[in-house]
């Protein structure tokens, strides 16, 4: 996201540019969160497999719709993720 908000103040009329820098920004974003999720079932895998430690499975999807939910409720229906930057 660094170049791409760098380069956007330089690039004023030519939004082809801007989206392909912004495309190449969410595609490494996507790639560093992969490679930080295989780093991190590589060491939840090491603790369970050498240090026998025992590890429980939960699913939190419904604390955070139950969050959003809450969120939005309060600040009037406006979703944070189609926010604009002001």
């Amino acid at each position: 996201m660094d170049k791409y908000l760098r380069e956007e103040t330089n690039i004023d009329e030519d939004n082809e540019s801007k989206k392909t820098i912004l495309q190449s920004s969410i595609a490494n974003i996507k790639r560093n969160t992969r490679l930080l999720i295989c780093h991190q079932h590589d060491k939840i895998q090491r603790l369970i497999n050498e240090k026998i430690w025992l590890v429980h499975h939960i699913i939190a999807i419904d604390v955070f719709k139950e969050i959003e939910t809450k969120l939005l409720t309060k600040h009037g229906g406006i979703s944070f993720a189609t926010m604009s930057r002001s």
